[in-house]
């Protein structure tokens, strides 16, 4: 824009000039990327959270005869969980250790050895 189109838009004040050494552009250009990291990584683990739900959800649906609103009502539950620990509310520490205090589970152990003794059976196959 030059002077006269900008005499004619109203604006009086000169255009603020910046100047910036190498270092410094490489420093915003780092926490450019650093933030855009950041952000696809918390889309990619809300995706597979997301995709990981499924198996609970059918779980319930088919050997619990979960319906529809119960389905809704686990599923928001469960985000609900999510965005708690997402947001640094609680911790997974905080969820392993209530479960094994109020449902005496070990849900690291019991998943672990589930694992091995699965993969194990496919071994034999």
């Amino acid at each position: 824009m030059n002077r006269a189109e900008r005499r004619k838009a109203g604006i009086t004040a000169k255009p603020k000039t910046y100047v910036l050494t190498d270092v410094e552009i490489q420093r915003i250009k780092e926490e450019i990327k650093k933030e855009i990291e950041a952000e696809v990584e918390q889309r990619a683990v809300d995706k597979a959270f997301i995709m990981l739900l499924g198996i609970p959800v059918l779980v319930i649906r088919n050997q619990h005869n979960f319906g529809k609103i119960r389905i809704i009502r686990f599923v928001e539950s469960m985000m609900g969980w999510y965005e708690s620990i997402c947001s640094g509310d609680v911790t997974m520490k905080e969820v392993v250790d209530v479960l094994h205090e109020e449902a005496d589970m070990d849900i690291i152990t019991t998943a672990e050895r589930i694992l091995v003794e699965t993969r194990a059976k496919k071994g034999k196959k």
